[in-house]
């Protein structure tokens, strides 16, 4: 035994900080909740994460969120439309590429510059009937010239826990949300959008789930008639 082990030895870390990934942020509006991913797993494990950006006047609101497999999720609100600084540093040194240029777009408004949800749009196969398991919830809401507002989705379905709702603001396209709707038991699911506590136009929509394509034929085929003996009665009056 060689006298004073066993011994100690301090092994520093290494940090790559070029390994670092930012999933980089392409177009944003004022008033709208600005996301954009950040990887350092591949740059070595203990480093501190931090993240600035500089308006024209100011410092924008920066939010880092670690999710569980080790990705950064980054939201920034900006408080001024304009040029922003983008400064993400990872151990104490800047990521390749920082600091980055974020250009914020003003908030477009409609004439009166008061929310107006009925110039909000919801589109897509999420708002229609379909089969479990083969069905697409997605939809997508626009709110380009409603105005400043905030937007609200609510969904009631057959009994608590019965869906899973997810939505993320599109960066490649003005003011516009993409939402995911996937319902995991049939029955009827109520879908409410709302732009400042104001249901837009359509809502609430009702959505009905089914567990066979025959059961969906069956029910369309059915609404169908009903429609068409109300258009005759209306005619015949």
């Amino acid at each position: 035994e060689i006298r004073g082990s066993p011994f100690k030895i301090n092994v520093k870390k290494t940090i790559d900080v070029s390994k670092v990934r930012f999933s980089g942020i392409t177009g944003a509006v004022l008033g709208s909740s600005i996301r954009a991913h950040i990887d350092p797993r591949e740059a070595g494990a203990g480093g501190l994460l931090q993240a600035r950006c500089l308006g024209p006047n100011g410092k924008a609101d920066v939010q880092l969120t670690e999710k569980e497999d080790g990705i950064y999720l980054m939201k920034i609100r900006a408080k001024e439309a304009g040029k922003h600084e983008l400064d993400i540093k990872y151990n104490g040194e800047k990521i390749v590429g920082s600091p980055f240029v974020v250009d914020i777009a003003p908030m477009p408004t409609n004439n009166s510059g008061a929310p107006d949800a009925k110039k909000v749009t919801a589109f897509g196969p999420g708002l229609k009937n379909g089969v479990i398991g083969a069905w697409r919830g997605n939809f997508l809401v626009h709110t380009a010239g409603a105005g400043p507002g905030k937007l609200q989705i609510k969904v009631d379905g057959p009994r608590p826990g019965s869906f899973k709702l997810e939505s993320r603001p599109l960066p490649d396209k003005e003011r516009a949300v993409a939402v995911n709707f996937t319902p995991k038991m049939v029955g009827k699911y109520v879908i409410a959008i709302k732009w400042s506590d104001e249901n837009i136009n359509e809502s609430p929509f009702e959505v009905v789930v089914f567990g066979s394509p025959d059961e969906l034929k069956s029910y369309e085929k059915s609404r169908q008639r009903r429609r068409s003996s109300r258009s005759s009665f209306d005619q015949s009056r």
